[in-house]
């Protein structure tokens, strides 16, 4: 069993995956080439690691498009990258708090 479901009832994780597989394929929350079959990289990177490597991880991205972001010809594209990251650690935190 993976983080995810450890803290999502059956019925929260249907509920999300079908939400979010309503959402249509763009490169910041959804980029098509992040997708193998239905399972989604983030998802499988945060099943694969414990709570202290994914928040490290999402922690380490948030940093990174913060820091390129300026230097790039679609900066905004970078922030947004840098916000789902952030949004990602701070999910990761309150859970710690239920």
């Amino acid at each position: 069993m993976g983080i995810y479901e450890m803290w999502h009832t059956p019925d929260e994780r249907e509920s999300h995956i079908e939400d979010y597989d309503r959402m249509p394929s763009d490169s910041v929350r959804k980029p098509a080439h992040y997708v193998k079959g239905e399972i989604e990289c983030i998802d499988a990177m945060r099943s694969s690691m414990s709570k202290e490597a994914f928040t490290g991880y999402c922690k380490g991205a948030v940093f990174k498009y913060l820091w390129r972001y300026e230097s790039k010809a679609n900066p905004l594209e970078d922030l947004n990258k840098a916000k789902v990251y952030l949004d990602w650690l701070i999910d990761e935190q309150n859970k710690e708090k239920l």
